[in-house]
C-alpha cells in the first residue's frame, strides 16, 4: 500500500523552512492506517526533494483501495503558511510584566469606550491562570459577548489551533 500525499511545501512559500543542501520542496506522505504509526497513529514520512527533480503533481489524487477510515484520507486543501510569533503564558511571566500588560488592555478598553456611543459590558483586567485550559474556560462567554476585544491572551500568547489555516482550492 503506498503512502498518501499530504502536503508539498516550497521553501520560497513558507518563511523559515529550510532543507537541506539542495533541496527546496518539502513533501508530506502518510500510511492511509492509523495501527503503523507511534501509539497506533498515522505513520507520517517527511522527504526533502529538488523541487525541478518532481514531475506533475497527480490531479486529483488517486483514491486509495482502501483505508483505516475517512479521516486517514486527506482532504485537497490550500495552505497559506504566515508566520506567527507566540509570547510567554501570561502566568509564567512576572507580576511586574502581567501588571504592565493588564495595564496596557484596560487602556485599550479605555480607548475603544472613547469611540464607542453605545454602552457595553464592564470589562476587568485579566487575572493569573494556572493553565491555559483555565484560562480558556474562564474567558469563553467574555470572548463570545466581546468578539473583537483584543487581550493578550487570545492575541499575542499561545496562537489557536493548529498553526496553519487551511483553505479548500478555489476558494
Amino acid at each position: 500500500m503506498p503512502l498518501l500525499a499530504v502536503a508539498q511545501l516550497h521553501t520560497r512559500d513558507v518563511p523559515d523552512l529550510v532543507g537541506p543542501d539542495g533541496c527546496d520542496l518539502l513533501q508530506v506522505f502518510w500510511c492511509p492506517f492509523e495501527a503503523h504509526g507511534p501509539d497506533r497513529t498515522i505513520e507520517v514520512a517527511l522527504t526533502w526533494r529538488r523541487a525541478e527533480d518532481v514531475g506533475t503533481v497527480r490531479t486529483p489524487q488517486p483514491e486509495p483501495p482502501v483505508a483505516g477510515g475517512v479521516e486517514c484520507v486527506p482532504t485537497p486543501c490550500v495552505l497559506h503558511p504566515e508566520q506567527v510569533v507566540e509570547h510567554q503564558y501570561l502566568g509564567l511571566l512576572g507580576d511586574d510584566l502581567q501588571e504592565q500588560i493588564a495595564e496596557w488592555e484596560e487602556s485599550l478598553l479605555d480607548d475603544e469606550d472613547a469611540d464607542d456611543t453605545e454602552d457595553g459590558p464592564d470589562s476587568t483586567a485579566p487575572a493569573s491562570y494556572a493553565t491555559y485550559e483555565e484560562y480558556e474556560a474562564a474567558t469563553a462567554a467574555a470572548r463570545a459577548a466581546e468578539p473583537d476585544e483584543i487581550d493578550y491572551m487570545s492575541d499575542l500568547s499561545l496562537a489557536p489551533a493548529g498553526k496553519s489555516a487551511a483553505t479548500p482550492p478555489g476558494t
